[in-house]
């Protein structure tokens, strides 16, 4: 896949908080405006060390962000994501934003793991939301700033399905400890998201 990718748009933000307040809800279904996850709920260290990815291009399902993470922590050179469910696009954004911004137990509280435990009611705390700012597109602010802070239609705890505790975490994706947490700080530090609004089946040649 080359050529353009998507990029956030002021129209695409507006729809989506139309949607917010029309709906209400996020469905369980796979789709457009469904809810996602905020950490890989898959075993993707266990499969990618079946592979080898150092210099590789890849493509690979948006979903939780962790597919492009990993696999740019297991060596490759060039990550593409698709997804059918547009605000995966987001979460990607600030997910990049927050590896950059905050160290690991930062992080790890930022995403609702303070105490070891998921707990979506502690995702996105507002403090640690005003660091990571700087890092993130206007569009991708003014959705977060509408989650975090705007919105009487919605909150984080809405938009994202359960996740696994941290102990979980730290078996399967690959970045779940300080040694790997600060070497992809260092790897995606000058990495673009490249991101394709497309199901499978549509995806380009």
């Amino acid at each position: 896949i080359t050529g353009d990718f998507m990029s956030i748009t002021k129209e695409e933000l507006d729809t989506i908080k139309k949607y917010f307040q029309n709906e209400g809800n996020f469905t369980n279904y796979f789709g457009m405006f469904c809810r996602m996850y905020s950490m890989t709920t898959e075993n993707i260290a266990g499969f990618l060390s079946r592979y080898n990815l150092n210099n590789k291009r890849v493509l690979t399902v948006a979903g939780s962000g962790d597919q492009r993470l990993n696999a740019y922590l297991n060596g490759a050179d060039d990550v593409v994501c698709f997804d059918i469910n547009p605000l995966t696009e987001y979460h990607m954004h600030l997910k990049d934003a927050a590896i950059k911004t905050f160290d690991y137990d930062n992080f790890l509280t930022f995403f609702g793991l303070e105490n070891k435990f998921y707990d979506k009611d502690g995702l996105f705390s507002s403090y640690l939301f005003d660091e990571l700012k700087s890092f993130l597109d206007k569009n991708v602010l003014d959705f977060y700033e509408y989650i975090i802070n705007g919105s009487i239609y919605v909150k984080p705890k809405n938009i994202y399905f359960d996740g696994e505790d941290l102990d979980v975490l730290e078996k399967i994706n690959g970045y779940f400890s300080y040694e790997n947490y600060e070497k992809l700080k260092k790897i995606i530090a000058d990495k673009k998201i490249k991101f394709v609004d497309s199901d499978i089946y549509s995806l380009p040649d």
